[in-house]
C-alpha cells in the first residue's frame, strides 16, 4: 500500500516554510508576520538571502531575534537566483513538510493547519493544493482567485501547464519533505522563469501524487508592481532559459507518455509566443533562435520553418507597420493556427463558484 512508505509522525509534526529573498526589505516584514500569526505553531521558517544590497537581512534579524523559529542564511552556491535558494532550504530544513513562499506573499491565519489536516487524512498523497487570492494592497482587496484548479486527472494538469494555464503557483502546494527528498525533486536554476512550471511538473513526472482540496483561499499572492511572475510569461530577455525549458518540458511530458499530438502543440504554442514576441520588438537574432529550436526539435515542418525564417527577413528590412501587420495575419492563419491548438488561458478566475 502506498502509505506504507511515510514514515510515523507525530500528533504535531514539523511543518519547513521556505523563503527566498533578494531586496524585499519593505515586504518581508509582512510576510513573516503572516507566518508568525499562524495557529499551527509547530513549524520553522527558513529565509535564503539571495545577496540582498538594501537592509533585507537587518529586517529579517531583527525577526530571528524574537522568534527561534525563524533561521536564516545566504546564498552560498551559484548561481544567483530563487530556485538556488529554495534548494538550499529543503537542504535546510528539518520538518515533515514543506511549503515555499516568495518573499512577498501572505498566509491566512489558518494556512498550515487547514492544509496540514487534509494532507495528514490524505495518506496515499505526496501533496495537497489549496487555494489562493491575489491582493493589491492587503488580503481580500481582490476576489481574483489563484488556483482555480480542481481536477485530479494528471492529463488535464499536464496540459494546463504546458499551455501556460497554471493549476497553481509557489505558495499553493504543501508537500511531505519525505516524497520530495526521496524523488530527488528540486528547482532548477537554470530557469529564470516559468520556475513555478519545472518544478511541479517534474514531480509529477516522477510520480508524485497530488490532491485538490476545495476550502477557504489560505494564502495571498500580491499583484503590481513588487511582482515578478506575470510579467515574467511572455519575456523573451531570457530567452535561453525558456527554450531550456521546452527542452525540460519535452522530457518531462516523454517520461510521462504523454508526447502526443496535443502537448506538442501546447509547447509549440510557448515557442511561437516567444517568436511572436521577438518580431514585435525587432530582436531578429532571438527570432531565428527561436526557428532554429523548432526546426531542430522537429516540432514543425519545413514550410512552417521557411515561413518563419522568411517573416525575419521581411521584418528585418521594413518599419512600414502597416505591411508588417498583413504578414503578421499571415503568418497566424499560415502557420500559427496550423500548429498551436485553440485552448485560452484561464491563469486567473474570478469569482470562482462553489468555493466553500
Amino acid at each position: 500500500m502506498r502509505s506504507d512508505k511515510f514514515t510515523t509522525l507525530s500528533p504535531q509534526p514539523l511543518v519547513s516554510i521556505i523563503i527566498p529573498s533578494f531586496n524585499r526589505a519593505s515586504l518581508i516584514g509582512e510576510t513573516l508576520d503572516s507566518v508568525l500569526a499562524q495557529t499551527y505553531h509547530n513549524w520553522e521558517c527558513i529565509v535564503v538571502d539571495d545577496g540582498s544590497t538594501d537592509v533585507t537581512v537587518k529586517v529579517i534579524k531583527s525577526y530571528i531575534e524574537v522568534n527561534n523559529r525563524i533561521s536564516f542564511f545566504k546564498r552560498d552556491i551559484e548561481p544567483k537566483g530563487a530556485s538556488t535558494c529554495r534548494n538550499i532550504g529543503i537542504r535546510k530544513s528539518t520538518g515533515d513538510f514543506i511549503m515555499f513562499l516568495d518573499s512577498d506573499d501572505l498566509l491566512a491565519e489558518f494556512c498550515i493547519d487547514q492544509r496540514l489536516k487534509i494532507l495528514l487524512k490524505k495518506i496515499d498523497y505526496d501533496f495537497v493544493v489549496g487555494h489562493g487570492l491575489t491582493f493589491n494592497i492587503k488580503p481580500y482587496d481582490s476576489d481574483i482567485y489563484i488556483s482555480t484548479f480542481r481536477s485530479q486527472d494528471i492529463h488535464e494538469t499536464v496540459f494546463s501547464f504546458l499551455n501556460i494555464d497554471i493549476p497553481w503557483i509557489t505558495l499553493n502546494p504543501l508537500y511531505r519533505r519525505q516524497s520530495l527528498i526521496g524523488k530527488d525533486i528540486s528547482w532548477d536554476p537554470k530557469i529564470k522563469g516559468y520556475q513555478d512550471i519545472q518544478f511541479h511538473l517534474l514531480a509529477i513526472s516522477r510520480g508524485l501524487k497530488f490532491y485538490f482540496f476545495n476550502a477557504r483561499p489560505d494564502c495571498f499572492w500580491r499583484k503590481g508592481e513588487y511582482n515578478n511572475i506575470g510579467n515574467s510569461v511572455k519575456s523573451i530577455i531570457n530567452l535561453d532559459s525558456h527554450l531550456y525549458l521546452a527542452t525540460i518540458l519535452i522530457s518531462y511530458v516523454k517520461e510521462l507518455n504523454f508526447y502526443n499530438s496535443t502537448t506538442i502543440g501546447l509547447i509549440n504554442k510557448f515557442l511561437f509566443d516567444l517568436y511572436y514576441k521577438s518580431l514585435k520588438e525587432n530582436e531578429f537574432i532571438k527570432a531565428k533562435k527561436v526557428t532554429e529550436y523548432l526546426q531542430k526539435g522537429k516540432l514543425v515542418n519545413n514550410f512552417n520553418v521557411y515561413i518563419l525564417k522568411l517573416l525575419i527577413s521581411i521584418f528585418s528590412i521594413t518599419n512600414n507597420k502597416h505591411l508588417k501587420h498583413l504578414f503578421f495575419s499571415f503568418y497566424f492563419r499560415a502557420v500559427y493556427h496550423r500548429v498551436v491548438p485553440k485552448s485560452p488561458n484561464k491563469y486567473f478566475l474570478k469569482k470562482m463558484e462553489n468555493a466553500e
